[in-house]
């Protein structure tokens, strides 16, 4: 069975600086409110809609509570887990790890 490449979204913080890496993901950042204004937000709201995404990681640290929600909302009615990490990258990168350990069945 192919496997796909698992496309992943990251929210909170500066999405243009240090975004991570991952193999066997695309990763993709959007800005918190405060670093990136509504937009980014909307985009990822859109993005997680549109069911092209595979997992999300939320930057607790770095969103304001109204997006929080949003994103939280969102994805609990796409269906689609979250994982809510404290601090910066390397909180994110132990996530995304985890979101494609376990979507990809342990490898």
């Amino acid at each position: 069975m192919p496997r796909h490449t698992l496309r992943l979204i990251v929210i909170g913080g500066q999405a243009h600086r240090n975004p991570p890496c991952c193999p066997f993901a695309q990763i993709e950042c959007f800005s918190s409110t405060r670093d990136g204004g509504n937009g980014d937000i909307r985009r990822a709201v859109a993005r997680i809609r549109s069911g092209s995404v595979d997992g999300v990681v939320i930057r607790a640290d770095f969103i304001g509570h109204s997006a929080f929600k949003t994103i939280r909302k969102v994805c609990k009615r796409c269906g689609l887990a979250v994982r809510v990490v404290s601090g910066g990258h390397a909180g994110a990168m132990r996530a995304l790890k985890g979101i494609v350990t376990q979507k990809r069945g342990g490898d």
